[in-house]
Parts: C-alpha cells; structure tokens; sequence
C-alpha cells in the first residue's frame, strides 16, 4: 500500500541490505530485512530491531528503511525490520 504512494529510495552505499528469513515456533518464516554496516568495526556494535506500525493493517519492510539506514550509520550497529506475517 504505501510502496504505491512511495517510490524505492536509493540505496546507501554505507549501509549493506540483505532480505531474511525468521523461522518462527509454528514452522512459517516471517519476512525480514538486515541493515548493517558496509565498513563494520572490529569491536561490533548494537542490534535494533524495527517493527513498523500501522495498526496491523498498512506498512511494509520499507517503510523503516530509513529510520534503519539512520540508525546503522549513526550507531554502527545492525538493524532488523521485521515483516507482518
């Protein structure tokens, strides 16, 4: 829904992207997507995870994008936006 209204962003090249998946207890894996630094210190930073909201009725994975994007680059750590089922 908010992809129509939206377009994609480009991407950071400071921030790596990649799609996951999270097994869950009742053997359905729920969608994520991992945000992590593209220069990742040695000493590894914080996780955040994201979960967007809506009322559990509208938003998607790209509408924390950049909230995650900000979050890496600014903390150097990895953010996780979780998916609805």
């Amino acid at each position: 829904m908010l992809r129509a209204v939206r377009p994609p962003s480009k991407s950071w090249p400071e921030v790596l992207e990649r799609d996951i998946q999270i097994p869950m207890r009742d053997e359905i894996s729920n969608r994520a997507r991992m945000y992590s630094p593209s220069n990742p210190s040695g000493a590894g930073g914080p996780l955040a995870v994201f979960a967007f909201g809506g009322g559990w009725v509208s938003g998607n994975l790209e509408s924390e994008e950049a909230n995650c994007r900000t979050w890496v680059k600014k903390f150097g750590g990895v953010a996780i936006s979780i998916g609805y089922r």
